[in-house]
Parts: structure tokens; sequence; C-alpha cells
């Protein structure tokens, strides 16, 4: 018995060394998709005042704190579908830029830009359709009538226009104009009469009518009833007449236009408190302007009251992220949603067909059959086609080192029994034939005792050939207002 055991210890030692060898890349590669998959969601931290700007598929944010000196950017995926609770934040890798109240974000199909409101400054750009990029400083010359408020930008020419009433520095209204290097902002003058009181918070490019349209009048008591509009191509300003539930008085509100130009959306800000109008406190209130009919609807109320946050408008669903309220006076980082088709706060985003990845088209070729190719797999398909490759391919090596296990213990077996048929095999000692077999031994080795007999063969896991296997334009809106710093908020929310 001493002996079986010790030739079981001597073949299982090396089969086991084998199994594990073979399998520790298996689950390896199980243990790093695991990993990937249920790796912390990240997100940006909550900040308000801050940079933001649709750029093709994206929405970009830069992240807080609002008291870190510079902080990273984030984008939020618009292709697919996601919760309120769960974004599809990602974490950029352009690096880290100045945490600046007073920047503004604007993009055009390909790059993001930030633009600061200092005289003689500089602005940063980044190439977002290229994995590897980082921000590049570009010198800009901005006069004083020229602050940074408000700037959209025109997708057809990448030319940026902000609309400024500077009466604080008793200059003439201005439309400042950046061309596509960024190289100087040219100040063109406003005929007189034209923005009247109104000091501009929330401006959109409208694509469709390739036109600036700029918010409604801050300052005065009485809301106006148009917006202005400036035609880029006709170097023309007029009145936009629109009537309905006009927004109400507010300052550092957020505005986006979606990409036809068929609507306009007005959320949060800063408003007067009725128990103290000298007091401004953020606003829950949103507003839709259908361009066709000229009508302003008001929504209800946000779960959330916002002031200088992120927004844009992408087809029938609004976004909010970031900006501040008496709760959050550093900045509140829930997602808000609005879906004007049904005209309520929702909590599940699903992206516009123009937006999801495009299906191959089936090809007919001549013969008897017609091939599609199927659409790529998204990330978590091929996770899961990954993991259930790898067990398959476990379960098979399990079963081939079963099957070699059962045939070796099977000749051991064999080999046994003949040894037990052999004349006077009972009289054997451990290291001794038989008497009557003395004088026959060739090659030292006993007559009727197979070659292999005593021997043990030896599986080295180096002869193994085990390696590891690897889980495989829209227009853009430009940014949208936050107006000027942020009061500090004494009244509660309502």
């Amino acid at each position: 018995m001493a002996s079986h055991s010790s030739t079981l210890g001597i073949f299982t030692r090396p089969l086991l060394l084998l199994l594990l060898s073979f399998l520790a890349p298996l689950f390896q590669d199980i243990s790093i998709t695991h990993a990937q998959n249920t790796s912390a969601q990240v997100a940006p931290i909550p900040n308000t005042q801050m940079p933001y700007a649709r750029v093709g598929s994206k929405f970009y944010v830069q992240s807080g704190p609002r008291s870190a000196k510079s902080t990273p950017v984030f984008s939020l995926d618009l292709t697919t579908s996601w919760s309120v609770n769960a974004p599809a934040w990602t974490a950029e890798k352009f690096g880290n830029i100045s945490n600046d109240p007073y920047s503004w974000g604007v993009g055009d199909n390909q790059s993001l830009l930030v633009l600061y409101d200092n005289p003689g400054t500089t602005y940063h750009r980044v190439n977002v359709t290229n994995p590897d990029a980082k921000w590049r400083t570009i010198a800009m010359l901005r006069p004083v009538e020229c602050p940074v408020r408000d700037t959209v930008i025109d997708s057809r020419t990448g030319w940026m226009y902000t609309s400024n009433k500077i009466d604080e520095f008793d200059e003439p209204d201005t439309l400042c104009v950046d061309d596509r290097d960024g190289a100087y902002a040219v100040p063109d003058i406003v005929p007189s009469g034209i923005f009247g009181e109104r000091i501009i918070d929330g401006a959109v490019y409208n694509n469709a009518r390739q036109s600036l349209m700029n918010g409604y009048k801050r300052l005065a008591d009485k809301t106006w009833g148009y917006l202005l509009e400036y035609s880029i191509n006709k170097d023309k300003w007029s009145n936009y007449n629109v009537t309905g539930q006009l927004p109400t008085k507010r300052e550092q509100n957020c505005m986006a236009i979606d990409t036809n130009g068929t609507k306009i959306v007005v959320f949060g800000g800063s408003t007067p408190d009725a128990s103290n109008p000298t007091k401004l406190k953020p606003s829950p209130e949103l507003f839709v302007l259908d361009l066709k009919s000229r009508q302003w609807r008001k929504a209800p109320n946000a779960a959330s009251s916002r002031a200088n946050a992120a927004c844009i408008l992408v087809e029938d669903q609004f976004i909010v992220w970031g900006g501040q309220n008496t709760k959050n006076p550093s900045g509140d980082g829930s997602i808000l949603l609005f879906d004007l088709s049904k005209f309520e706060w929702v909590t599940t985003y699903t992206p516009p067909s123009y937006l999801l990845p495009t299906k191959p088209t089936t090809t007919a070729s001549p013969g008897p059959s017609v091939t599609s190719e199927a659409p790529a797999p998204t990330k978590n398909e091929s996770s899961s086609i990954n993991i259930g490759a790898i067990i398959g391919g476990v379960i098979g090596a399990l079963a081939a080192i079963a099957i070699v296990a059962g045939v070796f213990i099977y000749r051991r077996r064999k080999q046994k029994n003949q040894k037990s048929e052999i004349p006077g095999t009972k009289d054997v000692k451990q290291g001794h034939a038989p008497p009557e077999h003395y004088g026959k031994q060739e090659h030292g080795l006993m007559e009727g005792v197979s070659e292999d007999y005593g021997k043990t063969p030896v599986y080295s896991p180096q002869l193994v050939n085990v390696s590891s296997r690897h889980p495989q334009q829209t227009p853009i809106l430009s940014g949208d207002p936050h107006g000027e710093p942020a009061p500090k908020y004494e009244a509660t929310e309502h």
C-alpha cells in the first residue's frame, strides 16, 4: 500500500503542475475582464460656473472642485442609453486646465476650445478626435470691449461671436468676432438702441437660420417679448418676436438649442426672491420656445434648482449637469434630464437615431447565398463573449486532462496486472527478482516486465505551449451662458 501511495503522489504532482500552468493564463484573463466590467463608474467632481460644450457625440464639462486651481475635463457619451443615476462619463486625458469661473467653452465638429475672460490672454484648444491629443495653448489678443461671455461658434467657418453691452466701461455695444485662428477678436459696433437695457444672458447659434439668437432682457423689471437675432450672412440685427409664457427676469441661466434650430430651452439661473426682491435665489424653472410657432411654454419645475449650470439639448432631450444651489454652493454633481416630447422630467436618456452606431449594410453577391456582416459587439457584449470563450476553454482543458489521466491510470493498472501474472511474483521483495528468473536478465531488465515498469513519466509545464489570451456631425451648439460670478445665496429654496 505504501508503494502504491508513493507512486500515485509522484503521478499527481506533475499532473497538478501541468493543470495549473495551463489554467493560470485563462483565470488571469477572467480576472482582468471581470475587473474591467465591475470597475467603479468615473464621474466629474461637482463644479459650477465652468466651461462646457458639445463636440460631435459627446458633452464635455470641466470637473471640480471649484476651489481647485486646475482640473480635468470629462465627457458624457450621447451615443448610448444611460440612467441619470449611472451616466456614461469618461475621464478625458487631455490634461488639466485652469479652473477659472471667468471662462467659456465652445466646440466645432472636432475641437474643444476654452476661452478666458482676460484681455491679451491665451486660450486652450484640443482635437477631441485624436485619442492622444493634449491641450494646446494659443495666444489671443482680446480688446477690453470683447470679454468672453455667451460666446457661440459658427460651425461652417469656426468663427466665434460674442455680443456685449459694456456700459460699465462707458463703451459702445459691440459684437466681437474671433477668426478661426483666434489671433485677434475684432469688435464691431452694434447700432444704437439694439440692446437697450439688455445685457445678454444666453446666446445660441441657429444652424437653420445661420444666425445668433441672443437671450432676453435681464435688468429691466419687465420681460421683453422678443429675442435679439443677428444674421451672419446679412450682417443685420433684428427682433425675433415671441409670445406665450415668457421667461421671467433672471441671470446666470442656461440656454440651449437643438441641432435643427427648432427649439430653444432656458433653464434655471438666479431670480429675485419673492420674500426679499433684493436678494437672488437659484431657480428650478424651465421654459421652451418653439421657433416655428414662436411660442414660449413653461415646463414643470425641476427637482433641483441650478444657477451657472452646464446644459445641452439633444433633439428632444435636455441635459443639465453642475451648477449651484443653496444646498450645494460649490456645485451639484447630479444630472437633470427633461424630455420635450413628453414635456416632463425623466430619468433615462435615449440617443436619437442619428447618434446610434452605424450598422453595416447587407451586401448581395453572385451565387446562391447572401451574406450580411453582423454589427460589431458592444463593450459589454464583447466582455461577455470573452468570458464565455475563457470558461469554454477551461472546461475543454479539464476534459482533455481528465482523458489523459484516465489513459495513464488504465495503462498503469494493466501493467500491474501483467506483473501479478509473472510466476513467483508473490515472492518478489522490493529490489529483488524471483529466484527462478536469476540469470535471465537482459540489459538490466527482467523478462516479462514492461520497459516502462518502475518508471514514472515526468511532465514539465515548460513544455506546454500555453499563451495568454487577450479579450478584445453634427453642428455643435457651442457653450451656453454662465453670466457673472454667482451671488451669495442667503435665502432657502422654496
